[in-house]
């Protein structure tokens, strides 16, 4: 019985033989135990079904007619298939199987085979493919994140800018000043300039504290037309 350990992944197994016998067998005592069994006779027919299921574990077969184990493995890979595969060989193709390790296969299980072994090796798979996208989804958080790092250190380095030319200002402003302008207009073009970047400096720090709170959620941001015409 599946334990409770994987939940929250998909329980689709797509069985690939062309032994009719062992795919009805395979998929009743599968399906049992509550998984969600695709069965297919052979390569062509695996492909087709990976179109419309997202299977977490796949048994194939190495030797089917038409499309072999070795080549439907590349497929499976080449169409970026996450699942875990297992490969169903004969006792003559142990070292085979082996082989296949090295290509990404999770496991190999001998036919003739004890139903036991089928269903514990199912379930551990799955406890494999359940890791497998546990990790993707912490790489793409990752990758989130070091994005959002990003983006903020351009945000930072844009908003210092942005403070720096009207204090710049300022302060030119303020050291004319000091020096006693000989005139009135002088005297209040400076102060003009002077308020006129204090109100720049207040518009930058409240957008500052506007995208601050965005961030935490304090602030949602509405949609809507506008007419600019």
């Amino acid at each position: 019985m599946m334990t409770t350990q994987n939940e929250g992944i998909s329980k689709e197994i797509l069985i690939v033989d062309d032994e009719e016998t062992l795919l009805n067998a395979w998929a009743r005592a599968l399906r049992k135990e509550g998984y969600e069994v695709t069965p297919a006779h052979n390569g062509l027919e695996a492909l087709e079904a990976l179109k419309n299921h997202q299977f977490s574990v796949i048994f194939s077969d190495m030797r089917m007619p038409g499309m072999k184990g070795d080549e439907l493995l590349k497929r499976l890979r080449d169409a970026g298939c996450e699942a875990c595969i297992v490969i169903i060989t004969g006792l003559s193709e142990v070292s085979t199987a082996v082989a296949s390790m090295r290509l990404g296969v999770c496991d190999y299980i001998q036919k003739p085979c004890d139903l036991e072994e089928l269903l514990a090796l199912a379930e551990r798979c799955l406890g494999h493919a359940k890791e497998r996208s546990e990790k993707k989804k912490l790489e793409a958080r990752l990758t989130t994140c070091e994005e959002l790092d990003r983006l903020k250190s351009e945000f930072v380095s844009n908003v210092s800018h942005e403070l720096r030319t009207p204090l710049f200002a300022m302060k030119g402003a303020f050291d004319l000043l000091r020096e006693d302008p000989a005139s009135a207009t002088e005297r209040l073009g400076l102060l003009g300039v002077i308020g006129r970047n204090i109100d720049r400096l207040s518009q930058l720090i409240g957008n500052v504290l506007d995208y601050s709170r965005i961030e935490k959620g304090a602030l949602k941001t509405n949609f809507g037309k506008v007419n600019i015409a």
